[in-house]
């Protein structure tokens, strides 16, 4: 957290820093409070995955600052950090361009600082393990794109993000914490605003539009990711071309400070409820504190069942809340391994289930989560259940599940043991004695699997025939 805020410092140093070398002393400040107002910022600093972004705008900014100053060596090497920390650092190359020819009156760059931009982005290209990396050696990585849809005109409430309105901010909600809250803030970046305006003249005329034309500029070409199919948006990745679009708004109420420094105040004022309104995007500051909630209410729950967990152990979760950040990837979950601070455990979803590879020796653990992030122990027993499992029905869901994933894993004898439970917990049901009358016979013991079948027959309501009754019935909708 301590790296975060300094590396949070820093991007606003040298945001200041870019401003300043553009605008001025005075008109620096106004675009930097109005991006610092906008609830996607502090997703950098509250989300420990949103790191890489946050180095992302460091480098972005480092690169913009010295290739404006013309240290081509320097802007080199903060162009690579930023490239190496997230693709769409890739829009500095344009913005780069546009905010030298804006500077130099039209004028392009230079032949060497066209040259060594190319440099980095070509020797980056070769490098990247998706790009030339598949050819250089030989890498697997691929950027897997989101599923393409077509243009809704809920997508243009992108461009109410700067101004905390991209979703609800719920002004009725948190009343009054976040107002006062909303307060501080409106006052903190309002005055901010104005003391940055104290001394500045107004632009006028030629002025005013060419600062309007540089702040438009640079908000369209930092926003261009926003236009592929392929990606899915989220405010704060477009965190950077704020300042711009800010520049912008700063030349539009030129000669009318008031009014601008209430922009930024009404815009600072929703900051708080908009960054407390929970709603389906994990691009926002309070869809990630309810994930960092509910992470340590699993870790709770988990280390109630298993204090310990023995070397090379499995444990297979389901029905877990979206982005919880369990799951870190296949067969991997990097809070388990902090959590028993052992590297060699693994956390799994139900759907990763496969045997393990030969000479892999240790347990393997299932439950599924409920709700309320309680954990329900699946596939850890024979014999009837208890009360307190047969009155979840996700716990049937559940043993059933893994039961079936053991059949596909070829893992006959466990299926067998799985089906037999859920027949011993509910011997009525005809679905889990016909299931235990398949795995019986996968295991090659068809007595056994004819005598199973056909007592679901009877629990139809039918005669024996090997499960076929209970199979017409399952074909009519259960009727």
């Amino acid at each position: 957290m301590r790296r975060t805020s300094s590396c949070g410092s820093g991007v606003v140093a040298l945001g200041y820093v870019l401003l300043r070398r553009l605008l001025g002393p005075s008109l620096a400040v106004p675009p930097l409070a109005g991006a610092l107002a906008a609830s996607s910022w502090g997703l950098f600093v509250l989300w420990a995955c949103a790191s890489q972004d946050l180095w992302m705008l460091l480098f972005s900014l480092a690169f913009l600052v010295a290739f404006d100053a013309g240290r081509l060596l320097w802007s080199a090497l903060f162009l690579a950090g930023a490239l190496l920390s997230k693709e769409t650092a890739i829009v500095l190359v344009p913005l780069a361009i546009w905010l030298r020819r804006w500077r130099e009156g039209g004028a392009w760059p230079g032949r060497a600082a066209l040259a060594t931009i190319g440099l980095v982005v070509a020797g980056w290209g070769v490098l990247h393990p998706s790009l030339g990396g598949r050819l250089l050696f030989g890498s697997h990585a691929s950027i897997v794109p989101v599923p393409t849809r077509p243009f809704a005109w809920s997508d243009l409430t992108w461009f109410a993000a700067p101004f905390n309105l991209e979703f609800d901010p719920g002004l009725a909600a948190g009343l009054p914490g976040r107002a006062v809250l909303g307060a501080a803030w409106a006052i903190g970046l309002g005055a901010l605003a104005a003391w940055g305006l104290r001394a500045a003249p107004a632009p006028a005329g030629a002025a005013r539009r060419r600062l309007a034309v540089l702040g438009l500029g640079w908000w369209a070409i930092a926003w261009t990711p926003m236009l592929a199919p392929f990606l899915r948006w989220h405010s704060y990745y477009g965190w950077i071309g704020l300042p711009g679009l800010w520049l912008a708004i700063t030349a539009g109420l030129a000669g009318r400070g008031p009014w601008l420094v209430l922009a930024i105040a009404v815009t600072a004022y929703l900051r708080p409820f908009a960054a407390h309104r929970l709603v389906d995007d994990w691009g926002t500051e309070e869809y990630q504190r309810e994930a960092a909630t509910n992470l340590v209410r699993l870790r709770d729950a988990l280390r109630a069942h298993l204090p310990t967990l023995p070397p090379h152990a499995r444990v297979f979760l389901g029905a877990l809340p979206n982005g919880i950040g369990f799951h870190t990837g296949v067969r991997q979950s990097m809070p388990l391994r902090v959590w028993y601070r052992d590297s060699t455990v693994q956390g799994c979803l139900f759907s990763e289930y496969a045997p393990r590879p030969s000479g892999d020796r240790g347990p393997d653990f299932f439950f599924v989560a409920t709700p309320d992030l309680r954990l329900l122990p699946v596939a850890d027993g024979t014999g009837p259940a208890p009360d307190s499992l047969r009155a979840e029905p996700l716990w049937a869901a559940a043993e059933e599940h893994v039961a079936h994933a053991y059949t596909l894993a070829g893992e006959y004898a466990k299926a067998r043991d799985g089906f037999a439970r859920l027949a011993a917990t509910f011997p009525s049901d005809p679905r889990q004695a016909f299931h235990l009358g398949e795995a019986w016979d996968d295991l090659g013991d068809h007595r056994l699997g004819a005598e199973w079948r056909n007592r679901a027959d009877s629990l139809v309501g039918s005669p024996p025939r090997l499960g076929a009754a209970y199979l017409d019935r399952e074909s009519r909708g259960g009727r």
